[in-house]
């Protein structure tokens, strides 16, 4: 017979399983099979859709259990959980490589001081998009969890029309 585990023993697995312990031990402790382990393992984050409104969250325990609650009762248990609806951070699309570059720049200019910064001029373009966007998306999240990758919505920085503006700034002052 096939054990499934629940959610608090989920938590607890991949939380042994981030701690460095095998994926045989992991699936002893819990009498599962190292196969279902090493599948919820290479799940990157959680499983949860954190864009969902408390609407449609209630939406779908209705047709998955039958079970009728209101949509105050879904928020109510969220905020148990220690998640709020926030707004989420809004940024470039990151790539792996993207971050492992950034990673290696603040790794070797950590140590850097005051007389090998003087000379860096900091340059930036940013463009402001015409088109309106009222940002009111939410994400469900616990404190601390704000860069988060699966609570920041990625944005097409090319989409609609837009002005560029472009700027510096270095130790000795800033472009105009």
């Amino acid at each position: 017979m096939v054990r499934y585990l629940d959610a608090t023993e989920v938590a607890q697995a991949v939380q042994l399983l981030q701690d460095g312990t095998s994926i045989r031990a992991v699936a002893r402790r819990f009498a599962v099979s190292p196969h279902s382990l090493k599948s919820m393992e290479e799940i990157p984050g959680d499983r949860r859709n954190r864009m969902s409104t408390a609407r449609a969250l209630q939406s779908d325990l209705q047709q998955s259990t039958n079970v009728n609650v209101s949509d105050q009762t879904i928020r109510n248990r969220l905020h148990e959980g220690g998640l709020k609806a926030r707004r989420p951070v809004v940024g470039p699309v990151l790539t792996a490589r993207h971050r492992r570059a950034r990673l290696a720049f603040a790794i070797d200019h950590q140590n850097w001081q005051l007389r090998h910064w003087r000379p860096v001029l900091f340059t930036d373009e940013s463009r402001f998009n015409l088109s309106t966007c009222d940002r009111r998306e939410r994400v469900w999240r616990c404190r601390g969890e704000r860069y988060a990758a699966c609570n920041i919505i990625q944005h097409d920085r090319f989409g609609g029309g837009s002005a560029m503006a472009w700027g510096g700034i270095s130790l000795e002052g800033c472009t105009g």
